[in-house]
């Protein structure tokens, strides 16, 4: 949601609800979206195929 209102707006959501871009706490929930997104990627190549012996 926080790109799609920097990309339309121009108005960063995160950098205003936790002191700006650079503070800390913006700065950590960041890095926190970065990894879950590189995590959703892996996801996406995984092989989900259930394999059931009977």
């Amino acid at each position: 949601m926080n790109w799609g209102l920097v990309g339309i707006f121009q108005f960063d959501l995160v950098a205003f609800l936790f002191g700006g871009a650079a503070a800390i706490l913006s700065r950590i929930i960041y890095v926190l979206v970065a990894i879950s997104a590189i995590w959703c990627i892996s996801l996406f190549f995984k092989d989900n195929r259930l394999v059931t012996e009977q």
